[in-house]
């Protein structure tokens, strides 16, 4: 029998998971495209390395890989508002990507991507213990769940002030100040 060897690049292989989690899962259709093309922006604004966008941009795709199998019975809302669940989802999801063909370090920032600036994340990690691209991953995921989905379903405009509110009440809090600034 001869073994055939599959080529496939890498990206194909990311967005077709990030595609694939989100029909399966049948939730937030396109939430994961949406937080990679946030987490883009941000890293890119913020001058990184063309590694570091990259690697954000690909954990930024399947960040909530971690959703899937036994976590897919919970709503998005449960997993984020329930510290065990989301542990377990983070826990899960740096598992599920330890097995990809990915940088290492792209584990922990699906493991750490909720974790809070002030040390209130589920790890216990506080400020610069969180790695940045973990962070980015964090204020894009939210921005996109809790932000703009609720103007989608307003079908409103975004408000400058709403969204600056929002920033200053997470500032140093949730996200490091610095990246609510590259946000905005």
């Amino acid at each position: 029998m001869t073994k055939t060897k599959l080529s496939i690049k890498l990206g194909q292989l990311i967005s077709s998971l990030s595609l694939a989690l989100d029909i399966s899962e049948n939730r937030y259709f396109g939430h994961s495209r949406r937080t990679a093309y946030i987490a883009y922006s941000i890293a890119v604004e913020m001058g990184l390395s063309e590694k570091e966008i990259i690697d954000i941009y690909y954990g930024a795709l399947i960040h909530d890989i971690g959703m899937a199998g036994q976590m897919a019975e919970y709503t998005v809302k449960e997993i984020h508002f329930d510290n065990k669940l989301k542990k377990e989802h983070c826990e899960l999801g740096g598992d599920i990507v330890s097995k990809l063909p990915l940088d290492r370090e792209v584990i922990k920032y699906i493991t750490y991507h909720h974790e809070e600036w002030n040390g209130d994340g589920v790890f216990g990690l506080k400020k610069d213990e969180i790695p940045l691209p973990a962070q980015i991953i964090h204020i894009s995921d939210y921005f996109e769940l809790f932000f703009l989905r609720k103007l989608e379903k307003s079908e409103g405009n975004p408000d400058i002030d709403t969204i600056k509110k929002w920033l200053d009440s997470s500032r140093d809090k949730n996200f490091k100040g610095e990246l609510c600034d590259v946000l905005l």
